[in-house]
């Protein structure tokens, strides 16, 4: 009578867990169009470029600039760039003279790097 019981027990389980679980018929995969390719023509054979000397100045290397007294990275850069918050090229570009962005000192010459190029946003949507 349990064994009855037990069977009945189980197949009431089965037939409730299956009405609740269905498997979705998934939709049929859509082909991505072929798409032409274009033939390259065949890399030419790299030639041997001379490296430029360690000592040579950096293409484009910009001004120099004489620390006064009251001057800053900022006010620097407003000079320069006119725009006070693009400082951090002038420190990166004196990084051997300067231990810190507060470490400008009356008579030090400075490089000044060629004003950075203004990084365009993505546009969303084109």
């Amino acid at each position: 009578m349990v064994r009855a019981v037990c069977v009945l027990g189980v197949a009431a389980a089965a037939l409730l867990l299956g009405g609740c679980i269905r498997e979705e018929a998934q939709a049929p995969a859509t082909a991505i169009p072929a798409v032409p390719t274009v033939q390259r023509p065949p890399l030419a054979s790299p030639s041997v470029l001379a490296a430029p000397s360690p000592s040579a100045p950096p293409a484009a290397a910009g001004q120099t600039y004489t620390v006064r007294s009251g001057d800053s990275l900022s006010s620097i850069a407003q000079t320069f760039y006119g725009d006070a918050n693009e400082w951090r090229p002038i420190f990166e570009a004196n990084r051997d003279l300067l231990p810190s962005a507060d470490s400008l000192q009356a008579g030090q010459t400075l490089r000044i790097p060629p004003r950075p190029v203004a990084q365009a946003s993505p546009t969303v949507g084109t």
